[in-house]
């Protein structure tokens, strides 16, 4: 299941440029999406997108690290802006800056349930599952045995696509395997489901916990506890957010009075011999695979 839209049916185009413009432009908050969680994971980079020839995605995005394009472009803020590349059909290139204003939206449900099981049903399956199945990859999972977890989960999909648990599950999994890529685009699956998918909303906020967007995960793990106030992992995480926020404003702070204290040497005519101070907190940012300071484990991704 897909959670990039495809291009509306009225474009039909010859011109690369435009149809590929059309598409970043119809998708943009979730390309936005996934250059963030990438980010976290990789560094910075071109989140490279290829398309079919009806503008259709044909695999979840990947990140071509900044070294491996940097020569091709002009100089670019990572800071402020993400690069999107789409690749079309015969290889046709286009980039597309965005800058990192955008707000993140949940991903609308696609799903159509049935009065035999219903959105509802689904909701109390994330909170505590019934399914022999599911319950039996749990036990898998416990012992260890990826890929018996993975057997199971599948057949729970495979008997009820509309398990929504079974795919934030299996997201975990590719967690745990590294394959970065399936798994966000297994929780988005699961909330395209149900976006009252609790686990799977948890899996993405700390995702972006540990790529150092504390907004941006402050923002999934409140839409956590409002879908069910009782889940301990993200109250905890909650926490930890605070704590890291007034890391940061104190850390501004400081770097302000820096700043402050340098110019005003300038003036009076003191020739600046240093350009760091030692006693200034050095924020950790996954900037280009760069850790500035260590920082404990966030967590791991629940089922």
């Amino acid at each position: 299941m897909s959670t990039i839209n495809s291009q509306p049916d009225y474009l039909i185009t010859d011109e690369i440029t435009l149809a590929h413009s059309h598409f970043v432009s119809w998708n943009r908050e979730l390309l936005v999406l996934w250059a963030k969680l990438l980010r976290g994971f990789y560094g910075v980079g071109s989140v490279a997108v290829q398309l079919t020839r009806d503008h259709r995605m044909l695999e979840p995005p990947l990140l071509v690290a900044e070294e491996r394009i940097i020569e091709y472009l002009p100089s670019v803020d990572w800071s402020h802006q993400h690069l999107i590349t789409v690749l079309g059909e015969k290889n046709e290139i286009t980039n597309h800056f965005l800058l990192d204003d955008t707000s993140l939206a949940l991903p609308g449900s696609v799903a159509t349930f049935t009065a035999d099981y219903t959105q509802e049903d689904d909701f109390y399956e994330v909170i505590e599952s019934s399914n022999d199945l599911f319950i039996e990859s749990q036990k898998c999972f416990v012992e260890g045995d990826l890929s018996e977890t993975e057997h199971y989960l599948e057949k729970v999909i495979q008997a009820n696509p509309l398990y929504s648990r079974a795919y934030s599950s299996l997201a975990c999994i590719r967690w745990y395997q590294k394959v970065y890529r399936e798994a966000i685009q297994l929780n988005l699956d699961a909330l395209r489901i149900n976006p009252k998918n609790f686990r799977a909303l948890y899996n993405i906020g700390l995702d972006l916990y540990d790529g150092w967007y504390v907004t941006e995960a402050a923002f999934f793990l409140r839409r956590c506890t409002n879908c069910y106030g009782e889940f301990q992992p993200a109250i905890e995480l909650q926490g930890k957010i605070e704590e890291r926020t007034l890391e940061l404003a104190k850390a501004r702070h400081e770097k302000d009075l820096q700043s402050k204290a340098l110019q005003e040497l300038r003036d009076l005519g003191v020739r600046d011999t240093t350009e760091d101070f030692s006693g200034i907190t050095k924020l950790r940012f996954n900037f280009g695979g760069i850790d500035f300071f260590n920082d404990e484990e966030g967590g791991t991704n629940h089922d």
